[in-house]
């Protein structure tokens, strides 16, 4: 009997033994499948505090009163500032408490720096204002313009003075844009100073209370300067209190600015400036590399901007000295100038190309604040290759590329690299290669590469040699390797797998203990 009694025992405790190892098992799988990491706070998430540990056992001195309105033995005011805040229509008495008056007491009510009563006479105009028996001073039907510092003072001697700041709830009146002490609201502020700091000034007149002022553009809000971008770069478009700051100014900065005041009373008020930059002119597109070929005419071109307008157009071959005159060309050149994709454009038209020729080429934009240059280079060698996009399929990698090209092509070469290798260079299988229209050639490159990031590139070869290597165009493209993520969720399934035979073979073996021990007892 002590025989099974023993077994029985052993039995539970393998079994016991048995699911805990299963459930560690299990949660650690789950742990591989689906782990998240709390990240700690950094230390900047935490603020520091001085230690004030014995700051209420300091004694402190007492404070002697430097009150000049307090006079022992004369007249004097019970305080020196008030404020009080009421609503438009309202009546408002203005109190002015006076200790130890006597009969030659004076006191005198000020709006502002305006004398509004003296003694018992009132002096202004305004018949909303009176004196109370009592020496108050009485506004009824208050409006906005009431908004002000009131001053009671009584004298004789050393005058002593209330200040009593009434402000009547009301909408900002205006606002305006200040350049320096100019005022540019609502205009075209054309600005000359490129890549120099500007300081824009809103200023908002009347309102209680204060209001708060928001500088905008094109609806998107301008944050103050300890704000950065989505790229956590610094802003060098800022705001700073109630002024709008340019670390450095663009042409791509040429927009309308905004500057709205509200203190939740009625609808807000707003200004408006459009700064537009005036600069030299700038080449914003030019093709740098045109193909052609003999008895073909070829068009070269520039697109540009410019505030304030261009002065003068020409065009130069081989230097910029050399400028070319249409007039006296024999119809050989041709200069047109127009709008193109939303920007001011010339173009030089060659025509019956020969050898002679083939050049350099120059246009020269110039306006009140200078000029630039945009090089053109004429040739029959095919022009710089553009990249389409790629496929990656059967461990191959096929690119596609546009050339343009009058003459036949005859070879296309690959040149890629991996952030850390030297270029390597392969001549690609020629597949597909159409030409969709005269002189334009759709090409499908196919090499062999192994999954990766590359740099990658390529140039092409026609019947009047190899384009140019200064105009290659470099791109980045990543090929993925999905065999790494498969082995990586099969792992996961057959840990998850194994987790649950044991915990199966686990509960039949409680099972089996369970109906030993009944027979036993």
């Amino acid at each position: 009997m002590k025989f099974y009694k023993i077994i029985c025992i052993s039995f539970c405790i393998f079994a016991s033994v048995l699911q805990i190892t299963t459930a560690r098992t299990q949660i650690n799988s789950s742990k591989e499948g689906s782990s998240r990491q709390i990240p700690l706070p950094d230390s900047e998430d935490y603020e520091d505090y001085e230690d004030n540990e014995n700051e209420d056992s300091v004694e402190k001195a007492p404070v002697e009163s430097t009150d000049s309105n307090i006079v022992h033995g004369g007249a004097y005011l019970e305080k020196t500032h008030d404020e009080i805040t009421v609503k438009p229509g309202e009546d408002v008495q203005l109190d002015c408490n006076v200790i130890n008056k006597s009969a030659s007491t004076l006191i005198l009510w000020f709006n502002g720096t305006n004398l509004l009563i003296q003694d018992k006479l009132v002096l202004t105009n305004d018949k909303r204002v009176s004196l109370t028996d009592t020496g108050s001073l009485m506004i009824r039907n208050v409006n906005a313009d009431d908004t002000n510092t009131y001053v009671c003072q009584v004298l004789p001697g050393t005058a002593k003075t209330l200040n009593i700041t009434l402000g009547v709830l009301s909408p900002p009146k205006s606002v305006k844009i200040y350049y320096d002490d100019n005022d540019i609201s609502d205009t075209v502020f054309n600005y000359n100073q490129s890549n120099k700091h500007l300081a824009l000034r809103c200023e908002v007149e009347g309102g209680h209370p204060k209001s708060t002022l928001t500088w905008s553009s094109n609806g998107d809000r301008i944050e103050s300067h300890h704000h950065h971008n989505k790229n956590h770069e610094k802003k060098h478009i800022y705001v700073r209190s109630n002024i709008l700051i340019f670390e450095s100014l663009s042409r791509h900065e040429t927009a309308t600015y905004q500057c709205l005041a509200d203190n939740g009373i009625d609808s807000p008020v707003h200004a408006s400036v459009s700064v537009v930059l005036q600069h030299h002119p700038i080449i914003v597109k030019h093709t740098s590399y045109v193909n052609t070929g003999e008895g073909y005419d070829a068009e070269l071109s520039c697109e540009y901007v410019s505030n304030p307008a261009v002065e003068k157009i020409t065009w130069h071959k081989r230097s910029n000295k050399d400028v070319i005159n249409e007039r006296n060309s024999n119809n050989k050149y041709e200069i047109r100038n127009d709008e193109h994709g939303g920007h001011n454009r010339t173009r030089l038209i060659i025509k019956n190309i020969n050898q002679t020729d083939i050049y350099e080429y120059w246009c020269r934009i110039e306006n009140a604040l200078g000029h630039q240059y945009g090089k053109i280079i004429l040739g029959f060698q095919p022009s710089p290759s553009h990249f389409n996009g790629y496929e990656y399929r059967d461990d191959k990698l096929y690119t596609n590329w546009t050339v343009r090209s009058i003459q036949p092509l005859t070879e296309l070469q690959i040149l890629y690299k991996t952030p850390t290798t030297g270029w390597r260079v392969k001549t690609a299988t020629l597949k597909d290669t159409i030409e969709t229209h005269e002189g334009l050639w759709k090409i499908t490159g196919e090499i062999d590469l192994p999954a990766g990031e590359w740099e990658i590139t390529s140039r092409a070869q026609n019947t009047a040699g190899w384009a140019l290597d200064e105009f290659v165009h470099e791109h980045n493209i990543k090929i993925p390797d999905n065999s790494i993520a498969h082995s990586k969720s099969t792992n996961v399934a057959a840990i998850q797998i194994r987790s649950n035979q044991l915990g199966i073979i686990s509960l039949l073996l409680l099972a089996l203990t369970s109906i030993s021990c009944t027979l036993y007892n």
